[in-house]
């Protein structure tokens, strides 16, 4: 190894050489989630403040132009975390937003996520169908609903699936771990209530989130995680039973069921294309070896050579 290389350490760093370096993490992250749930917080706010709701349709308005700051200039400007100092398209480009990638490809990652939202949806009207309770009723897909979609669908993919996890590798220094931990938050961030069926929610949605890794970390890319989230989101109401219908055990045991396995062939799906398709598949978006240098690189001197990379995990 070249002197200009930084010594990985094989500790994982839970326990890091130092409190500061444990306490920069949690603050990080703790910054990533706070951003990734903002609309969440806003909603709460005019609630405990004006006892209304603002339309989901300016939230939006409100999130983007915040969030885009926040990737693009605080992150890799302010923080210099998790690429060190770095541009903004740089960013984007290494969270995995805008890959080097031909139309064509872009187009196929776009499809892959479609064909996944369309699982997800397809396994919920199912177990929606299985009840007998089920009335499609057009009514239930709103403009409001659709436009606020693009809010978790792509914020929620950004910082979960893209700085949380480059932040989280370096952490365990190992993949798994670090799946599972931003599975489990982001499940946790959209917590409810202690029911029953609450809980088997909450294990859908850590389902989701797994889901939606996997996708980014097989094809490189959280543009078809971005656009399942999106779509998902989007329709989600359509295909389920109206609020005022009562629902049995059994018609949720259908429901939930019915999504887990569709969720379970979208994982099939998309090994499978990956692995025949070279244009979708090229390198992974989380190379652990890769992330972890990066990271210990730009904490060092926040300037990272890519030839220097690719010397390293070669």
């Amino acid at each position: 190894m070249k002197k200009d290389q930084p010594e990985l350490s094989d500790k994982p760093l839970i326990f890091a050489r130092s409190k500061k370096e444990k306490r920069n993490f949690i603050k990080f992250i703790g910054i990533s989630i706070f951003f990734s749930v903002l609309p969440s917080i806003i909603l709460l706010l005019s609630r405990l403040i004006t006892d209304q709701d603002i339309s989901k349709i300016y939230l939006p308005l409100i999130a983007f132009p915040i969030n885009i700051l926040v990737v693009s200039l605080l992150y890799p400007r302010v923080f210099k975390i998790p690429f060190g100092k770095c541009t903004s398209k740089e960013m984007f480009e290494k969270l995995g937003v805008f890959n080097q990638k031909k139309g064509s490809d872009v187009l196929k990652l776009i499809g892959l996520g479609v064909c996944l939202a369309v699982l997800s949806l397809g396994g919920m009207l199912m177990g929606s169908l299985l009840s007998g309770k089920y009335t499609f009723d057009l009514s239930r897909l709103t403009w409001e609903q659709i436009i606020f979609s693009t809010v978790p669908g792509v914020w929620e993919e950004i910082f979960f699936r893209g700085i949380i996890m480059f932040l989280l590798i370096p952490f365990f220094k190992t993949k798994n771990w670090a799946i599972f931990l931003q599975s489990f938050v982001f499940a946790i961030c959209h917590f409810h209530d202690f029911q029953l069926w609450d809980i088997i929610d909450l294990i859908s949605i850590g389902i989701m989130g797994f889901v939606f890794t996997y996708t980014a970390d097989k094809t490189n890319s959280l543009i078809p995680g971005i656009v399942f989230h999106t779509l998902h989101d989007a329709f989600i109401f359509l295909v389920q039973v109206g609020d005022e219908v009562i629902i049995t055990y059994l018609d949720n045991v259908y429901f939930y069921l019915c999504l887990w396995v569709m969720l379970f062939m979208g994982l099939i799906i998309i090994r499978l294309l990956t692995k025949h398709s070279t244009s979708l598949n090229n390198q992974y978006l989380f190379d652990v070896q890769k992330v972890v240098f990066i990271y210990e690189k730009s904490t060092q001197d926040n300037s990272i050579s890519e030839d220097g990379i690719l010397q390293h995990i070669k």
